[in-house]
């Protein structure tokens, strides 16, 4: 079994744009600061109001690696949404204050439910 150190965090944000599905927003941090998301300008990936259909929060989530796997901290009002896809099964993972694991083929929701800005995170080997 070959071990990989991850380097890099990468989120895309992905939203409706017209008739079709849009890349908006794509950020790389190092793996060692985690990735903050929310609508306060500090954050790495800033989310509008307009977009979402419950409010963001203003430090709404972290992305962080540990021990080369991702996980999600919640840190929000309104709990933070996870999309699973695992080959035909899905699963949507409402989190409200807590950490998850986070996979790639995983989909962020900010929010209650599906709605509002998507994040699709990947990691860098």
């Amino acid at each position: 079994m070959d071990i990989y150190m991850v380097s890099k965090i990468v989120v895309e944000s992905i939203e409706f744009v017209g008739p079709k599905w849009a890349r908006t927003q794509r950020i790389e941090i190092p793996s060692n600061e985690g990735v903050k998301i929310g609508k306060d300008r500090k954050n790495h990936l800033v989310v509008t109001e307009a977009l979402t259909k419950s409010p963001p929060s203003r430090e709404h989530c972290t992305i962080t690696v540990e021990r080369e796997n991702l996980f999600l901290q919640d840190h929000s009002t309104n709990g933070t949404a996870i999309l699973r896809l695992n080959g035909t099964n899905r699963s949507l993972i409402e989190i409200k204050g807590r950490k998850e694991p986070i996979f790639m083929t995983d989909f962020i929701f900010l929010g209650d439910g599906m709605s509002g800005n998507i994040y699709r995170v990947q990691f860098v080997h």
